[in-house]
């Protein structure tokens, strides 16, 4: 090694070492400095996404500018006491006249239709859900919803949007739903009572709630 050859041997050994430890260095460094800005860009992506999502929507009784009777084949199923069912208190009630032997409305044909109440938002709203407490259990019950540019319906045609099923209900209707029905008409349709007593049917609703 003491030699010329040896000497210049040595030399470029040495060259070479510092050569591969400084790309070495190097590419540590690139590493740590690409993690850096990719842990970054990771948070800042988090930081926009959460910033882009909505808040939790905060469910909220919807105000009821009137109520009317459903009585799409005629009067006669006490329209005054409507105010009842809205008063904000389950102790009253809306109640049907009482029909004898048969449980859709006495089987007349002037309440083939049944009965119920429309409530009036007062304007278009989106609506997510009901919640209507019943006189008694065993009445058979939709709800449905006027479209969107219904102005004052009256026929069950008139309520194109479904908030539930036809079915047989217990002491209380209630839904809520996947997307907003967008309306400002609410029916709840009574299509048969519940018995009273021997071969004696009666129907009707304590308290409604439209939730937005």
């Amino acid at each position: 090694l003491q030699s010329r050859t040896g000497k210049a041997l040595k030399w470029t050994v040495s060259a070479l070492l510092i050569a591969v430890l400084g790309l070495a260095s190097w590419q540590v460094a690139d590493h740590l400095l690409n993690r850096a800005d990719g842990d970054e860009t990771t948070q800042s992506q988090s930081t926009d996404g959460e910033q882009q999502k909505p808040p939790p929507r905060t469910p909220k009784d919807l105000k009821i500018a009137d109520a009317s009777v459903f009585a799409p084949d005629g009067d006669g199923v006490k329209a005054e006491d409507v105010h009842l069912a809205t008063d904000g208190n389950a102790g009253t009630a809306w109640i049907t006249p009482k029909y004898n032997g048969y449980a859709n409305y006495g089987n007349l044909p002037n309440r083939k239709g049944g009965s119920g109440i429309v409530v009036d938002l007062g304007s278009v709203q989106d609506v997510y859900g009901i919640d209507v407490a019943m006189y008694r259990g065993g009445q058979k019950v939709q709800v449905l919803a006027a479209g969107e540019d219904a102005s004052s319906p009256s026929g069950l045609s008139d309520f194109s949007q479904r908030l539930t099923e036809l079915g047989q209900t217990g002491s209380n209707v209630k839904t809520t739903l996947d997307k907003p029905v967008r309306t400002r008409y609410v029916l709840i349709h009574i299509t048969e009572l519940a018995p009273e007593s021997a071969n004696e049917f009666r129907g009707g609703i304590s308290e409604i709630k439209v939730i937005g």
